[in-house]
Formats: C-alpha cells, structure tokens, sequence
C-alpha cells in the first residue's frame, strides 16, 4: 500500500557524476528556501526538501523533464517521493 507523495520533497535523477551541492542549490534556490538537500558523495542522484508546497511545485513545474545549461548540460528526472 502506497502513502501519499510528499508536497515538499522530490527525488532528482541521473545528475551528471560530481554535481555539487553548491550547483543544485543554484539551481533549485531560484524557486523557493530548501529545508534539506542531500547528495551522496557519487552525486548522481539527490533528495530536495523544500520549506513551502508551493515552492515545490513551482521548481517542479520549471525544471521536470528539461535540460538545464550551466557547467555542463543538466538532463535530470525530477519526482515527488512517497
């Protein structure tokens, strides 16, 4: 049986290896205040807690499914977690 998909916290997938947290939180930060962002030392995939749903909606809905420019192209999953 699933729970209910968080409103704040969505998973971020297939982050090209070495991706920082310092390059997630310029990305993610223009759409709201992150409570929490967890990146494991591999860097491929990261957890990102927003304080506000709405917030959270707001950087889903800009940045699910598109390639994102920077230091390197940033084609990346984003899913709101269980």
């Amino acid at each position: 049986m699933s729970g209910e998909r968080s409103k704040t916290v969505f998973l971020v997938k297939h982050l090209p290896a070495g991706t920082t947290t310092d390059e997630l939180r310029e990305l993610f930060d223009r759409h709201g205040t992150i409570g929490r962002l967890l990146l494991p030392p591999h860097g491929v995939t990261a957890v990102i807690e927003y304080i506000d749903a709405t917030e959270a909606r707001a950087a889903f809905s800009a940045l699910a499914y598109t390639k994102v420019t920077g230091r390197f192209p940033l084609s990346c999953y984003i899913y709101f977690i269980v």
